[in-house]
């Protein structure tokens, strides 16, 4: 993997972040592939990421984009490392974005408390507007990942910009009860979740565990449920099991507007992105699935429509 700093581009950021309203053309002149720390100003707030460009990408051809985040007290870099998803955007020509949270821990603000603007919700939607300006996007093919806490907030953009996202994957999280609520005319967002039955940090049925989230989340199932029905997915669901029936795929159909929903649950996984080869849990048992892998390919077959 190509790490690169580029003063240069940098600056394009932060200029195109204060135009971003303005009608003006903010493609870089040079674009060097690999990954490269960044930041921009929102709100008066500099926020901070990491872009990954594949050797693929050329100017004028435009390219998926694949915005990943963390969970509390990691950072973009971390999640890149243990996600492998450079490695995978390399392979399959797309973009890969990784912001980070604020505070300390780093967090995201998945849920609104009464009266305040979503910070986070501002950040990474002129994080999306700011690389449209800079690269070639593919804007039906903009998709949003996350694991643990960073997976609660693919859900809460997969709700208020619904009419710009693809498609999110989710590890390890939970749907915002307030966020289940909201279902006036939305837009359909394909939706990939994979969850550990043995995860004790954000437990599969949301209260048993190191921490009771049922007051403010749905369990794993009722999340997935309650996206399913917003897509509008009447057809049924079906199931196949496979590693002796430890891991189970639930797969929803009908759902409108070519999108679709996949429940993938582990019986014997914690709380961890399945396939993670990275640090210490390399040296723990596999699961047998890649979040990576299979997220990227539910994604590639469902572009926004």
């Amino acid at each position: 993997m190509v790490r690169m700093r580029k003063s240069r581009l940098r600056t394009l950021f932060l200029l195109c972040a204060a135009l971003s309203s303005a009608p003006v053309s903010c493609a870089p002149p040079d674009v060097m592939p690999g990954t490269v720390s960044q930041s921009l100003i929102v709100n008066g707030v500099r926020r901070t990421f990491s872009l990954h460009v594949p050797t693929s990408y050329r100017t004028g051809h435009p390219a998926p984009l694949v915005m990943l985040l963390h969970g509390d007290g990691a950072t973009g870099v971390n999640i890149e490392r243990m996600t492998g998803m450079s490695d995978k955007a390399e392979k399959e020509g797309f973009i890969a974005v990784y912001p980070d949270g604020i505070g300390s821990p780093a967090a995201w603000q998945v849920l609104d408390s009464a009266g305040r603007e979503n910070q986070d919700v501002a950040y990474l939607s002129q994080l999306f507007d700011t690389l449209q300006q800079l690269y070639a996007i593919d804007r039906k093919r903009i998709y949003v990942a996350g694991h643990s806490t960073g997976g609660m907030m693919a859900y809460r953009l997969g709700v208020d910009l619904d009419d710009r996202i693809a498609g999110i994957g989710v590890s390890s999280a939970l749907l915002g009860r307030i966020l289940s609520s909201d279902t006036v005319n939305p837009s359909p967002v394909t939706l990939v979740a994979i969850h550990g039955k043995a995860d004790n940090i954000v437990p599969y049925d949301g209260k048993i565990g190191e921490r009771d989230f049922s007051a403010e989340y749905l369990s794993v199932p009722a999340s997935v449920d309650s996206w399913a029905k917003r897509n509008g997915c009447d057809g049924g669901a079906t199931e196949v099991a496979r590693r002796n029936g430890t891991v189970v795929e639930r797969s929803y159909a009908g759902c409108d507007s070519g999108s679709a929903v996949t429940l993938v649950t582990i019986a014997d996984m914690t709380h961890v992105w399945a396939g993670d080869l990275h640090g210490i849990r390399v040296f723990f048992k596999g699961t047998g699935v890649n979040a990576t892998d299979k997220m990227w390919a539910v994604f590639r077959s469902h572009p926004k429509r």
